[in-house]
């Protein structure tokens, strides 16, 4: 390992004390990975582009304890220095220091996680775009669902991120608490010309949040739900304050719904077939029980 004497010199004999290492001929050929508009300088090779001096311009606010000036000209001669240094390390074996490789798995990790993440979205983004719906295929879906279309509710709520809250909630409304007091007790000092936030109007079956639906189908005009649990640590009570059919919605009016309804429900068919083709035809071998690993980490930590 090299001592900080060492490192230091190797720097001062990079910045100029020292004859500084030769710059080697290249073909332009050899830099197409990157945009060759986009280089400002090649070091031995390596090309430094323009995205290069923004970030570091933007980000990378000191190197050694001094200030990077802010001038494109310093920047770019600051990265080059610091792509000497790297080529420098690299060659006498530097970079096996066992904090840089710590630090460098660790925004590694970052890296590929970003990858899979963001390119797992393009590809299902991809992938659901053949997903056309005809207006025979809306037509039908309108037929049999056009009572979910067709029925218009007025629902008041409860809603709680706390499971023993719209506990005690439900057991005010068991005990006989009008449904508007109990909900009121969220909303202190509202003015009197605020309309209750707790009363949804004019909604459809169709534009309730999922977990509402299959109870609140069965519901008529007076009726409460019990405890509705939903996604993150969400819980509701609704009641019906009304529910009529309006019998002016017709299949064009509501198309355009039927039509984004129909789409991302072949869009999420698609998306579960092809995670189920990939799993099914990858090879995954699971070389250590994740508790394990945990475990491991946590020994080393």
């Amino acid at each position: 390992m090299y001592t900080t004497t060492q490192l230091l010199f190797l720097l001062a004999a990079l910045s100029g004390a020292v004859a500084p290492a030769p710059t080697y001929a290249q073909d332009p050929n050899e830099i197409a990975p990157v945009a060759a508009m986009n280089v400002l300088v090649t070091v031995n090779g390596t090309p430094i582009t323009t995205a290069d001096v923004q970030f570091a311009t933007k980000g990378a606010g000191s190197h050694q304890g001094q200030a990077i000036p802010s001038d494109s000209k310093a920047v770019l001669d600051n990265i080059i220095l610091q792509e000497l240094v790297y080529q420098k390390a690299t060659q006498l074996g530097i970079d096996a220091d066992p904090v840089y490789q710590e630090e460098l798995r660790r925004i590694e990790t970052e890296v590929i996680a970003f990858k899979r993440k963001k390119l797992t979205e393009v590809f299902l983004r991809h992938n659901a775009q053949d997903t056309r719906i005809s207006d025979q295929q809306a037509r039908a879906y309108f037929a049999a669902n056009s009572a979910q279309f067709r029925t218009v509710y007025t629902l008041s709520q409860i809603l709680r991120r706390n499971e023993d809250l719209i506990n005690q909630d439900l057991k005010e409304l068991e005990d006989g608490v009008p449904f508007d007091k109990v909900a009121a007790k969220q909303y202190t000092n509202l003015p009197e010309s605020m309309p209750t936030p707790w009363v949804l109007g004019n909604l459809r079956l169709i534009q309730l949040p999922a977990e509402w639906k299959d109870v609140i189908i069965g519901l008529q005009k007076g009726q409460r739900t019990g405890i509705i649990r939903g996604p993150k640590n969400r819980f509701w009570i609704v009641k019906v304050n009304d529910r009529h059919e309006d019998k002016t919605i017709s299949f064009v009016s509501v198309k355009p719904m039927i039509i984004d309804i129909l789409k991302n429900e072949k869009a999420q068919t698609l998306r579960e077939a092809t995670i189920r083709d990939l799993r099914d035809k990858a090879h995954i071998v699971y070389t250590k029980p994740l508790e394990k690993q945990a475990a491991v980490s946590q020994s080393e930590e």
